[in-house]
């Protein structure tokens, strides 16, 4: 069975920083000085949302070049995402459809 597509969105909060240091990288909020440290797998995560993919786009991408279920991609993907949006790094964007 696929899964529904998702097409949420999401961007940097204005107050957030992603730095990719090789495969990993740290997203920076500086108005409180956090720090969120990335894996390689988190790290791309985060660089195809900045890129403006849609989470069900991302979860499509990592599914393909990880040779894993999109069901195991799409709750991992879902809950960074989902992290990262309740600590004010990554915003939701409204959908313009």
């Amino acid at each position: 069975m696929l899964p529904m597509i998702d097409h949420r969105r999401y961007t940097l909060a204005p107050e957030a920083v992603f730095k990719p240091s090789g495969e990993e990288a740290l997203i920076l909020k500086l108005d409180d000085e956090t720090m969120f440290a990335l894996n390689a797998t988190g790290a791309r995560i985060v660089a195809l949302a900045v890129e403006g993919k849609a989470r069900g786009a991302i979860v499509g991408i990592l599914a393909e070049e990880y040779h894993s279920s999109v069901e195991e991609i799409s709750r991992a993907v879902g809950a960074l995402l989902d992290e990262l949006v309740a600590g004010g790094l990554l915003l939701p964007v409204a959908d313009t459809v």
